[in-house]
C-alpha cells in the first residue's frame, strides 16, 4: 500500500516549527495590513506585496532584509521553474522553499532563471529537497533559523549574487547601452532611450498600458495594426502575454508617435520626446532596442523571458542610474556618485522614519538625491503609514499630495534628477489600481 504524501501545508509548518522559523522575523505575504501587524507592515510591506503577488505564504527577514520566500504550490516542473523565475525578479532574497505534496524543495534564487524545462533541470538552484514533514529538520538543518541569522549559511556556501536581477539588469543595461554609444548617438538620448523603454515595458507588465492602448496610437493606419496584431510572445508569461512596445519599435515612425503619446499624457518633463530625440531615434537605433528587450541582442541578455516588471522592485529599475553615471568610454566617475544599496536604504530609514515621526507627517529632503532611492522608500513608508491610519487605500491625489509636500531632491547632476523623477513616477504608479 502506498503511504499518502504530506500536504505542502504540512511540509511548510514542519519548516516553520522545526527550523524555528517562528521565532524569528516571519511575516505572512499580504497586499494589505491587518491590525496586529501595521507596525511590521510599515516597514516591511513593499516586500510583503511582492510576496503576495507571486502567491508566496510566508516570508523570512534578517535585520529587516527578505532573505526566505516560502511558497505552497502545485505539482510541475513548468509551474515550479515559472515559480523560480518570479521570485526570481524579486531580486532580493536568496532563498525559496517550495513546499509541494511530497516534496519541499530549497532553491537559489541567486542563480539564473532558465527559458525552459531542460535548463531548469540543469540549474544549480536546486540545493535540497525532503519529501516527508519528519525528515525536514534533519535534511534541511543547513536552513535552520540560527544557521541564516548567524550567517554562516552564506559562509560556507557561496552565492553568486552576480546573476541576482539587480545585477543581472545592471550587466544587461551595460550591453544595450554601449551598443546605442557605438552608433555615435549622445549620450543623454542613449539614456532617454533606455529610460522610456523600460518604463514602457513597466507600464506593459503593470497592465497599465494595454493592447488597446497601443491600438488606440495606431488610429486607422493598417501597417501599425497589422505590427501590433504580430507582436511577439512574452516568453516568461504564463497567459497570452505580447510585447507590444518590442513590435512598435520595428517601426521609426509609430515609435516616435507612440513617444509623443507618452509625453503628452505624462506632461512631457519625464521623458520629454523633443526634435532632437526624433532625429536621433533613427531605425537601426531602435532596432538595438527592439533586439535587447527581445533577447537577440548580441551578448548574453535575460530581457526576453526573465524580468517581469509587475515583480521586481521599483528601486531595481531606478538602479539603473548606477549604469546612466558611467562616463563615456569607460573614464572614471568625477562626480562623487555612488549606488546606495537597498539594504541599507532600509536600514537606515527603519531607525528614523519610526511611527512617532510618521505620525507628524514629516517632509523628507535628500540634498544628495541620485536615483532617488531613498526618497522612495520614504514615500513608501509614508502611504504604507497613512494606509494604516485609513485603513483603505489612498486616492490618486492623496498620493500626489504626499509626493508635492513631504518629498523633495536636489542632485548637481541633471541625469540623476531625470532618473529620481522617473524612479519617483514608478513609485505614485504602483498604488495605483
Amino acid at each position: 500500500m502506498t503511504a499518502s504524501l504530506d500536504s505542502a501545508t504540512a511540509l511548510l509548518d514542519a519548516a516553520y516549527s522545526g527550523l524555528d522559523f517562528k521565532s524569528g522575523d516571519l511575516f505572512e505575504a499580504t497586499a494589505a495590513p491587518e491590525e496586529q501587524n501595521q507596525g511590521d507592515w510599515i516597514t516591511h510591506g513593499g516586500w510583503l506585496t511582492l510576496a503576495e503577488k507571486i502567491n508566496a505564504d510566508r516570508v523570512f527577514f534578517v535585520d529587516g532584509n527578505p532573505v526566505i520566500v516560502f511558497v505552497k504550490d502545485e505539482p510541475g516542473q513548468a509551474n515550479l521553474r515559472h515559480l523560480f523565475n518570479r521570485a526570481w525578479c524579486m531580486a532580493r532574497p536568496p532563498l525559496l522553499f517550495v513546499a509541494q505534496p511530497g516534496t519541499l524543495s530549497v532553491l537559489d534564487l541567486t542563480q539564473p532563471p532558465t527559458k525552459d524545462d531542460r535548463g531548469f533541470r540543469a540549474s544549480d538552484c536546486l540545493l535540497q529537497t525532503a519529501n516527508q514533514a519528519a525528515e525536514v529538520q534533519d535534511k534541511l538543518k543547513d536552513y535552520h533559523r540560527a544557521q541564516i541569522e548567524s550567517g554562516r549559511l552564506f559562509e560556507e556556501r557561496r552565492f553568486g549574487f552576480e546573476d541576482r536581477a539587480d545585477h543581472a539588469l545592471i550587466r544587461d543595461l551595460a550591453i544595450v547601452r554601449a551598443k546605442l554609444l557605438d552608433t555615435d548617438l549622445p549620450i543623454q538620448h542613449a539614456h532617454a532611450l533606455i529610460g522610456q523603454s523600460i518604463f514602457i515595458r513597466y507600464l506593459e507588465d503593470r497592465k497599465i498600458l494595454t493592447r488597446d492602448y497601443f491600438k488606440e496610437v495606431a488610429g486607422e493606419n493598417n501597417k501599425w495594426q497589422a505590427i501590433l496584431d504580430n507582436a511577439p510572445k512574452h516568453d516568461g508569461a504564463t497567459d497570452e502575454r505580447r510585447l507590444y512596445y518590442a513590435a512598435v519599435l520595428s517601426d521609426k515612425a509609430f515609435t516616435h508617435a507612440l513617444f509623443l503619446r507618452l509625453a503628452k499624457e505624462f506632461n512631457g518633463d519625464l521623458f520629454p520626446f523633443d526634435a532632437d530625440e526624433q532625429k536621433a531615434f533613427t531605425a537601426p537605433r531602435l532596432k538595438l532596442m527592439r533586439e535587447f528587450l527581445l533577447g537577440q541582442i548580441e551578448g548574453p541578455t535575460l530581457f526576453t523571458f526573465a524580468y517581469d516588471f509587475d515583480i521586481i522592485p521599483i528601486e531595481l529599475i531606478s538602479s539603473m542610474y548606477e549604469e546612466f553615471l558611467r562616463t563615456e568610454k569607460g573614464k572614471p566617475n568625477t562626480h562623487g556618485s555612488f549606488y546606495t544599496p537597498g539594504a541599507l536604504v532600509e536600514f537606515v530609514l527603519s531607525q528614523t522614519l519610526n511611527k512617532k515621526v510618521l505620525d507628524g507627517r514629516p517632509r523628507i529632503v535628500d540634498p544628495a538625491c541620485g536615483s532617488a532611492i531613498f526618497l522612495v522608500e520614504a514615500f513608501r513608508r509614508l502611504v504604507r503609514h497613512r494606509v494604516c491610519e485609513r485603513g483603505q487605500r489612498l486616492r490618486p491625489d492623496e498620493l500626489r499630495k504626499i509626493l508635492r509636500e513631504q518629498i523633495a531632491g536636489i542632485d548637481v547632476q541633471p541625469e540623476a534628477i531625470r532618473v529620481a523623477a522617473f524612479s519617483l513616477y514608478l513609485a505614485l504608479l504602483h498604488y495605483l489600481d
